[in-house]
């Protein structure tokens, strides 16, 4: 049953099988028309391959995005939390973002490594979203770490799938340790957006990322309505010198 936010190509990663048997079992003719709560098939054996197989693989040459701002910070239990940004450099809109962070010792041994998602479905071109990611306990001393791209794909027709909501009336408060971001959303269009998603990057003086929290609004935001949030986080080193609001909503069936 297909869940808010996801794709084709992502179901098909998820379950192993080929995207064009996926579309052909389930007559899907246009995958960026998927409906929430949707229904589908998932092929099994031959048929799950089909001659496409490489669609399931990530890319040798993915669409390209810059990854600025990363840094590791060390927790309770020596875990560490890995932060940083994807920055759409294209020209067109991206979506299904992910890249590898991996962990070397003084030797240039790997320490630790793993996969993780931008915090956006969608990156519209020149727009960023943060991720992150968090380690167990090391064997050896972090030396150095890495942040490379693993997969991103050129967004079709995005306008049709993603509302451009209004942000206004950003005001910030700091409660001690908490960062606390407040807003005022507007739905311009004649249609209903949910989910919506408001997601906050924190930065310190040297630009890297110190934070981030997604925050979903708890009602769908009706055509021409508005509505109010409120994100707080936690960042490493106090308050921010920096911060960015990112929303995204999801348009519903017309």
């Amino acid at each position: 049953m297909v869940q808010s936010g996801e794709t084709l190509i992502a179901i098909a990663l998820q379950y192993g099988v080929n995207v064009a048997a996926l579309q052909s079992i389930n007559g899907i003719s246009d995958p960026a028309k998927l409906q929430v709560s949707q229904e589908l098939i998932i092929p099994t054996g031959e048929e799950s391959q089909g001659d496409s197989l490489g669609l399931l693989l990530p890319t040798p040459t993915p669409v390209p995005f810059a990854i600025e701002g990363v840094t590791c910070f060390e927790e309770a239990l020596e875990s560490l939390w890995c932060l940083g940004e994807v920055v759409n450099s294209t020209p067109t809109s991206i979506e299904n973002v992910q890249l590898r962070v991996t962990l070397y010792n003084a030797a240039g041994e790997e320490l630790a490594g793993g996969d993780v998602n931008a915090a956006l479905d969608l990156i519209p071109s020149g727009q960023r979203a943060p991720f992150g990611i968090r380690f167990a306990s090391l064997s050896d001393r972090l030396e150095r770490f890495t942040a490379t791209p693993v997969r991103a794909e050129a967004s079709s027709e995005p306008a049709s799938r993603y509302a451009a909501l209004e942000v206004g009336q950003i005001q910030t408060s700091l409660v001690g340790s908490l960062f606390e971001v407040t807003g005022h959303l507007v739905n311009p269009v004649p249609r209903i957006v949910a989910p919506v998603m408001v997601v906050v990057t924190t930065y310190d003086a040297q630009g890297l990322v110190t934070g981030y929290r997604q925050s979903r609004l708890p009602d769908p935001l009706p055509a021409g309505g508005s509505a109010d949030f409120a994100v707080s986080l936690m960042p490493y080193g106090g308050s921010p010198a920096n911060y960015s609001v990112a929303v995204q909503g999801q348009l519903s069936s017309p």
